[in-house]
């Protein structure tokens, strides 16, 4: 009995010492995740910052850009750089066809909001964030733009541009092979 009080005792001692240094291992790898983790947002959000610079003129606008698109990323579940990027695409996009800040801010921002209320996919959100870009970059609405990738990914795309143009689906149509509708027309 005496022979069995020991060994239990050392088995006792040695799984504690075992325990004790899984633990220490587990704390380790925590921390490590933890810093690895924390280095990474801060490359993410210095490369934000610049990005973000590059298409501001001041700082405080910047600021306000910057809060503008982490709060979206927030409510529709989407990493910060991927809604900043879309956003920068758009707005040099939109300047470059000669659409104003504010009406980039309210497409982009029209966007967001019927990507929410619809229950629409990141994916359906960042598809659409890209056609409208492209067509803003084209300048001229295509066909393929409006139907394709935009009437893909939002529901009902083709019949809002048409009442948004003021014209039938038919007529709409026929404007687009005309090369007659123009992205800041729509």
């Amino acid at each position: 009995a005496n022979q069995l009080d020991t060994a239990s005792t050392r088995l006792s001692g040695s799984t504690s010492g075992l325990a004790a240094n899984i633990q220490r291992a587990a704390a380790a790898y925590l921390s490590f995740r933890t810093v690895k983790i924390g280095v990474n947002l801060i490359n993410e959000f210095e490369s934000l910052d610049a990005v973000i610079n590059a298409v501001t003129d001041s700082q405080q606008e910047a600021n306000a850009l910057f809060g503008k698109t982490t709060g979206i990323a927030d409510e529709l579940g989407i990493a910060y750089d991927t809604v900043t990027g879309s956003y920068v695409r758009m707005r040099v996009a939109g300047e470059s066809a000669a659409f104003t800040g504010e009406q980039i801010d309210k497409i982009f921002d029209s966007i967001t909001k019927t990507g929410v209320a619809l229950a629409l996919s990141n994916d359906q959100v960042l598809g659409t964030f890209r056609a409208v870009e492209q067509m803003m970059s084209k300048g001229n609405v295509q066909a393929e733009e409006l139907r394709g990738q935009l009437g893909e990914r939002l529901p009902g795309a083709f019949n809002l541009a048409a009442r948004a143009m003021g014209v039938t689906t038919s007529e709409l149509n026929g404007m687009l092979d005309r090369g007659e509708v123009l992205a800041i027309d729509l």
